[in-house]
């Protein structure tokens, strides 16, 4: 069989009261603000939407513990 190929992937992270402290397109996340500035060590959730060439769509979400 022939493995799916991602079309797009776009991620957000959230801190631990909801709030929106990135978004992105490549699905890839190096601990900082949309501003580039380092955000504190601690829980962030993430929501993962994939978006695959054959027109399927997969959404995943999770946790993401940050330590520097």
């Amino acid at each position: 069989p022939y493995p799916r190929q991602v079309a797009s992937i776009s991620i957000q992270i959230y801190n631990r009261w909801g709030a929106l402290v990135y978004s992105g397109e490549n699905g890839l996340w190096n601990g900082k603000d949309e501003k580039g500035n380092n955000l504190a060590e601690g829980l962030y959730f993430y929501t993962l939407k994939v978006k695959w060439i054959d027109g399927g769509i997969d959404n995943k979400k999770g946790e993401i513990l940050l330590i520097r």
